[in-house]
């Protein structure tokens, strides 16, 4: 345990040193690493998957109603018990801001999250993920509506991150094969994102309107 607030800026700036380390390490391993499971308090894990293009996956010690806490952004939180005072020792209020600013990004552009949790324990908060961009009733009357054999499905999985010029090939492809088509593309990611400039310019009506 940290014996004081003061030392936590310590301890995280010595945490930071092990970036470069970190980097060397990869360099020198055979295969390299296919992901980074990281403390979601190193922030800067995520700048290494950026530049080695793998996913990180944020871990959390703590409990799905805990990170539901920290994700609020100022919510009242209900109580059903009286509380007792609790005296939280003064700290340097620019630098925890500037801490918890750098954790709140990582996590953003994380692949996934690991909790220290069982979905029993706390069910209405520990969720299985998201909802898909299209639902799954949408999707299968689209498919109904398609001739047999000749729907294209485009998957890479989840480890594959492509880059925007890859990404633009990829959908002048499909619109070049003048067939309906279904791509899979995985949520938080710069694959993701740049697909959605390409829905936006028009590529998800397609040939004839024959794309998801």
């Amino acid at each position: 345990m940290v014996p004081s607030s003061n030392m936590i800026f310590k301890v995280f700036n010595a945490i930071n040193l092990l970036q470069k380390p970190t980097e060397e390490l990869f360099e020198a391993l055979t295969p390299r690493p296919s992901c980074i499971i990281s403390d979601f308090c190193i922030s800067w894990t995520a700048k290494v998957v950026e530049k080695y293009h793998i996913p990180r996956i944020s871990f959390n010690v703590f409990s799905c109603f805990s990170l539901h806490c920290v994700h609020m952004d100022g919510t009242d939180i209900k109580v059903t018990k009286e509380l007792k005072p609790l005296m939280i020792p003064k700290a340097n209020e620019e630098e925890i801001n500037d801490l918890k600013e750098q954790m709140r990004d990582a996590e953003m552009k994380s692949y996934g999250v690991i909790i220290n949790t069982i979905e029993e324990l706390e069910k209405a908060y520990a969720q299985r993920g998201k909802d898909a961009s299209i639902n799954e009733h949408h999707c299968s009357k689209w498919l109904d509506l398609q001739q047999p054999k000749s729907v294209v499905y485009v998957c890479f999985g989840s480890l594959c991150n492509l880059i925007p010029a890859q990404l633009v090939e990829m959908a002048l492809a499909l619109e070049d094969t003048k067939r309906p088509f279904i791509w899979v593309i995985k949520e938080g990611s710069e694959s993701r994102r740049s697909k959605s400039g390409f829905v936006n310019k028009g590529l998800r009506k397609g040939p004839k309107g024959e794309a998801l």
